[in-house]
C-alpha cells in the first residue's frame, strides 16, 4: 500500500494531480489523500510515503510544512509544485525527489514519480516478517501490513492487495513487528501508520476498514495513537 497526500490551495491543479497519481499507480495499492490548504493538512494528515506540496499556500507556506512532515517520517519522499521556480533553492533543505512547475506537464509529472518511484523502493529495503502457511515461506514489509486479524487457529495479515495467512500466535507475531503495531483488541494487531479515525469503539483505517477496539484497550490504544502520530511534531 503506498500512501499518497497532495496539499494544494488550487483545485484545478489539486484534481489534476489526482487524476494522475490515480492514472500511474495500481487503485488497489494506493491510499490517497487530498487538502487545500496548511491548515487543514496540519488537522487531519497522517503518515505518508509520497507528498505533493504546494510551495505558496494561501495560508501557509508549503516548504515549512514539508519540514515538519519530515521530522515525523524522514523516508517520506516530497515532491514540491510551483508557479514560482525561483524557490527552487529554498527547498533544498527538505530534499524533495522533485520539483513540478505549474502548468504540470504530464510527461514531468511521469519523470517524477519514476524517481519518487526508486527512492521508495530503496526506503522500502527494511524489516520484514517472514512467515510459514502449509509449507510456504512468504515475506512481507512491515510498513506494508496495515493489520493483522487473529482467530482460533491462525492469523490474517493484511497487507495491500496481498493477504497471507500463518499459524502463529499473536504472541509470536507481537515480538517480530515492531512499535508501529499496536493490539487494540484480543483479536487485532494494527498499524498506526494506517489508522485515519478512532470513533467510539473502532478504529478507521485508509481504504474503510473499521478494526474494533477492546473496552479494556481503549484508553491505551488512543494514548499510544496520539503519541504516535504527534511525535516529531513541536
Amino acid at each position: 500500500m503506498l500512501r499518497v497526500s497532495i496539499c494544494d490551495d488550487d483545485v484545478a491543479t489539486l484534481s489534476q494531480l489526482e487524476e494522475l497519481v490515480r492514472q500511474y499507480l495500481d487503485p488497489g495499492e494506493l491510499c490517497l489523500a487530498t487538502y487545500s490548504g496548511y491548515g487543514e493538512f496540519l488537522t487531519t494528515r497522517q503518515y505518508v510515503d509520497l507528498l505533493f506540496m504546494d510551495i505558496d499556500l494561501g495560508d501557509g507556506c508549503g516548504i515549512e510544512l514539508a519540514k515538519e512532515v519530515k521530522k515525523t517520517d524522514s523516508g517520506t519522499c516530497v515532491i514540491f509544485v510551483t508557479a514560482h521556480p525561483e524557490y527552487v533553492e529554498e527547498s533544498f533543505e527538505v530534499e524533495p525527489v522533485y520539483f513540478l512547475v505549474k502548468p504540470i506537464r504530464p510527461d514531468s509529472f511521469h519523470r517524477a514519480m519514476d524517481r519518487a518511484m526508486e527512492r521508495l523502493a530503496a526506503e522500502r529495503q527494511e524489516s520484514r516478517l517472514t512467515v510459514t502457511f502449509q509449507n510456504r515461506v512468504s515475506a512481507v514489509a512491515l510498513r506494508d501490513i496495515s493489520y493483522i486479524e487473529f482467530s482460533v487457529r491462525s492469523a490474517t495479515i493484511h497487507a495491500g492487495t496481498r493477504v497471507l495467512r500463518t499459524y502463529e500466535k499473536l504472541s509470536s507475531l507481537q515480538q517480530r513487528v515492531d512499535s508501529r503495531f499496536i493490539q487494540c483488541h484480543k483479536s487485532y494487531l494494527v498499524n498506526m501508520d494506517y489508522v485515519i479515525g478512532f470513533q467510539g469503539n473502532t478504529l478507521e483505517l485508509c481504504g474503510g476498514v473499521e478494526i474494533p477496539v477492546s473496552q479494556s484497550r481503549a484508553k491505551v490504544t488512543r494514548e499510544t495513537l496520539l503519541h504516535h502520530l504527534t511525535r516529531g511534531i513541536s
